[in-house]
């Protein structure tokens, strides 16, 4: 009989232990050899660029890139923070709107003018209705004014405007009621050279106390305290030149 009749058994095939111990290990072999190329292939591919870049051809890019850069700069949109070009742009509008508020003021200045000069000459066409214009009558005369004319005593330098002169009659007519009459300085007394064609209007007081020229200076005395320079006698005669 034969001694070794377990020998058999041994000489089988391995085990699935050690098939799975192989299998990997030959994974491991392919994963090295893998990361060894990928390793060999980025060294080759950075010595590569790294030549490249050493070429004296990369002048040209600078030099395409310079040439672009004052492109791109025009083309940026201005900061938040302003500058030359944010301001630059804004001094148009800037300009623009302070030539139409110029333009606007102006019109309604002469708007203003006009008007003042309308609702005076109304004014003296009530008066002149209401004023006997004769060579015997007279009365009190409380302000006497032209466009453009000035009063230093008054302390008003400055040429009169019709919108001051308007306002300053408009308060005599409130205080003085209904003796207190405006008329045009050319529908009586002395036309001299310096009202002849000028918007120009007095205001006069005419009622009984100032009916005469001696009645119509003490009248003025009376409520000037004799300050005659602010309140004077008026002839209101037809409107002569001598």
């Amino acid at each position: 009989m034969d001694p070794n009749p377990a020998a058999a058994p041994a000489s089988a095939a391995p085990t699935p232990a050690k098939k799975s111990n192989q299998n990997v290990m030959a994974k491991t072999a392919g994963i090295t050899v893998g990361l060894v190329a990928l390793g060999l292939g980025s060294f080759f591919a950075v010595n590569a660029m790294s030549k490249h870049d050493d070429s004296p051809h990369t002048a040209v890019p600078q030099t395409v890139s310079a040439s672009v850069a004052p492109t791109s700069t025009l083309a940026a949109p201005p900061t938040s923070g302003g500058g030359s070009s944010t301001a630059s742009q804004g001094s148009a509008p800037a300009s623009q709107t302070s030539s139409g508020q110029s333009g606007s003021a102006e019109s309604s200045s002469g708007s203003s003018e006009g008007a003042a000069i309308s609702q005076l000459n109304e004014w003296a066409s009530q008066g002149l209705s209401a004023t006997n214009i004769a060579e015997d009558s007279w009365g009190a005369r409380l302000s006497s004014k032209w466009v453009g004319a000035t009063d230093k005593d008054a302390g008003h330098p400055e040429p009169y405007t019709a919108v001051e002169i308007e306002a300053e009659m408009k308060a005599l007519r409130e205080k003085y009621g209904a003796d207190l009459h405006i008329l045009k300085l050319s529908d009586a007394g002395l036309q001299n050279s310096a009202i002849k064609g000028r918007d120009g209007w007095m205001a006069v007081v005419v009622n009984a106390d100032t009916a005469t020229q001696e009645k119509a200076t003490a009248w003025c005395s009376e409520h000037f305290d004799g300050d005659l320079t602010r309140c004077g006698e008026q002839h209101l005669n037809a409107p002569h030149d001598n």
